[in-house]
This record gives C-alpha cells, sequence and structure tokens, in this order.
C-alpha cells in the first residue's frame, strides 16, 4: 500500500510541475534535474590571406544567355553554379574572392547595339581589383564529337601562360582535355584587356553529349570548382 502511494506522490509531483510549465508559457519535461541550455559549437574563424584576391567571371547572365543546348541548358546557368561553388570553395581555404556576378545578371547599363561590349568592359573593371582571375565559359561546336576543356590566356603574357598551365593541369584529373595545351589568344576581350594575370576556361561542350550530362550533374560540377580553385591558388 506505501508503494502505490508514494507512486500516487511521485505522479501528481510531475503533474504539478507540468502544470507550472504550461502557466509560464513554457513546456517542461521531467528528467531529475534542471534543463540546461544548449550550448552550439562556435565555427572556426577562418583567416583571410592579404597577399591574393581572385576574380570569378562566370560568363554570360541575364539577356545573354551564352550558348544553350536548345532544350533549356544554358551556358549562363552552369557557368554560373561553378562559379559560386568555386568562391565558397576558395572562402574555406581563407582566399578573398570577387564575383563579377552572383546573380543571373550581365554587367551591361544598355540596352540594343553595344549592349555585349559594355558588359565586357564591366567584368575588365572588376577584374582589374583583383590579383588573378578566371572567366568561366561552356563550349559548343558543330561536331557533336568535339568534347572536354579548352584554358585560353593572353598572348604575350607570362604570368597568364604560367596560370594557364596550372589549370588545365589541374583539369587534366577531373576531365579530358580538348587541348593538351594552353591556346594563346590576342581576340579575346577580357583577357586582352585586364591588367592582371587571367585565364579563360571553357569546362566543356555543350554541345557533346558526355560533356552536357557532366555539366548538368552538381557533383561533377563541385569536382570542376574544387580543381579551379586549387590550380589558380597553388
Amino acid at each position: 500500500m506505501r508503494d502505490i502511494r508514494n507512486l500516487l506522490v511521485i505522479k501528481w509531483a510531475i503533474f504539478i510541475v507540468a502544470l507550472i510549465g504550461l502557466v509560464g508559457g513554457t513546456i517542461f519535461v521531467f528528467t531529475g534535474r534542471m534543463p540546461e541550455e544548449a550550448k552550439v559549437p562556435e565555427e572556426p574563424k577562418i583567416e583571410m590571406r592579404t597577399d591574393i584576391k581572385v576574380v570569378i567571371d562566370p560568363g554570360h547572365g541575364g539577356k545573354d544567355s551564352g550558348t544553350h543546348d536548345g532544350h533549356g541548358v544554358l551556358e549562363k546557368d552552369i557557368t554560373l553554379d561553378i562559379g559560386l561553388r568555386m568562391r565558397d570553395f576558395l572562402h574555406k581555404q581563407g582566399i578573398p574572392v570577387i564575383m563579377t556576378r552572383e546573380t543571373d545578371e550581365d554587367l551591361s547599363d544598355i540596352d540594343g547595339r553595344g549592349r555585349h561590349l559594355r558588359d565586357l568592359q564591366g567584368r575588365v573593371k572588376i577584374i582589374d581589383q583583383g590579383t588573378i582571375a578566371i572567366s568561366i565559359h561552356i563550349n559548343y561546336i558543330s561536331d557533336p564529337q568535339e568534347n572536354g576543356a579548352v584554358v585560353f590566356y593572353a598572348k604575350g603574357s607570362e604570368q597568364g601562360e604560367v596560370v594557364a598551365n596550372k589549370v588545365l593541369q589541374a583539369l587534366s584529373s577531373v576531365q579530358h582535355l580538348n587541348h593538351d595545351f594552353p591556346v594563346p589568344r590576342s581576340n579575346l576581350y577580357i583577357l586582352s584587356k585586364s591588367q592582371i594575370p587571367i585565364v579563360l576556361v571553357e569546362v566543356g561542350f555543350i554541345s557533346n553529349a558526355e560533356d552536357k550530362q557532366k555539366l548538368q550533374d552538381p557533383t561533377y560540377l563541385q569536382t570542376i570548382a574544387e580543381a579551379l580553385g586549387k590550380a589558380i591558388i597553388d
């Protein structure tokens, strides 16, 4: 009988504690001890480097979709995806990053004739705020057999060639190379007008079935982004 009475006393005690909690606006679960405030571990603070500032230029954007497959797969979306992944990867390494765009927009302030040039001029203005830059693009050609990555640098730029070789080497471990050497170009505005070492990377061919499939795979895009990031800061 005494055990039954003790049990009833315990039940009433639990009920009273719960009732008090409800009146106070808080529900307490009886655990035999006072509830403790959960401690959220602080994320380690990343010290950003001051000797480098990477500019990432996701090609195209806004009204300029870049190349496409004719079925809704757009260059501007893929380049932005890779660029944002690369930005996040570099931030975790303590590398400051400047993006020419972080949303689906271009950098032109006019419509119609001259729009593309104004966009390129806007990108170069941002690029020159950094110490090294990479412009990300996707290729297209009428021959569906062509595939792989191509890396361009400004003709005559020794520093650009050094960066291009590093990027090419990094890409070779994750993607087939369309050219096994960096290609010098003098007629690409982004390369010829920028005042810092810069490379333009055509990550793959949207006109090639295998490349297009990979370029829609988030895991593959993350791999590409990290490879580019490592090459830039190596």
